[in-house]
């Protein structure tokens, strides 16, 4: 019962990576064709090229446009990308870190990293994250899910993951989380209660 516990768990850990790397990839390309020019992604790297390059090449090629411009968080989150999609951890939550500290309000970063801490169960860095997400804006729906889930799953917390995934629900009513949330809320109290 234990071991099918901990594979659902560590399934659902693996869906929630995969979701998550695909939502952040999904967010932010269009902001980059936002500032394309015909067929141009930013920093001279055309669509063709990039497709024809292997990732160690898309890295180093990255690494080599950081080291001209260390301070261009445009370079920074693709190169943070290209670490995650490589595999390279450690490496992409050191850019997207550097990326905080010259944009210390991004939001999406910030929950990129809080949930990327999460997935490696550094719990109390994702908290961190999640709470200076949560001062910027309390009616982050996203950030509210994030925290229930690593308050309850991650430090065993689960009256602080129910007050969050409670809090999630009245900002987001209806939607595909909302049900997941009243699933992950209804299991929290039944271990409150063993």
């Amino acid at each position: 019962m234990a071991i099918r516990k901990t594979r659902a768990k560590k399934l659902q850990k693996t869906i929630f990576i995969v979701i998550t790397v695909l939502l952040s990839i999904g967010l932010v390309i269009p902001l980059l064709g936002i500032f394309s020019n015909q067929g141009q992604v930013p920093n001279g790297i055309t669509d063709n090229d990039a497709d024809k390059k292997t990732p160690q090449e898309k890295m180093a090629e990255l690494e080599g446009k950081k080291k001209e411009s260390p301070g261009d968080t445009k370079i920074l989150l693709k190169l943070a990308e290209a670490y995650l999609s490589a595999g390279k951890v450690d490496q992409a939550i050191k850019e997207y870190e550097q990326v905080l500290a010259l944009e210390p309000e991004n939001v999406q970063v910030r929950l990129s990293l809080a949930n990327i801490y999460y997935l490696i169960d550094k719990y109390d860095l994702a908290a961190g994250q999640l709470e200076e997400l949560l001062k910027q804006n309390p009616q982050d729906k996203n950030a509210r899910y994030l925290y229930g889930l690593v308050l309850a799953e991650g430090k065993g917390d689960y009256a602080g993951g129910i007050r969050e995934m409670e809090k999630f629900i009245e900002l987001a009513p209806a939607g595909p989380g909302v049900e997941n949330a009243k699933q992950k809320i209804s299991e929290w109290r039944a271990k409150i209660k063993e």
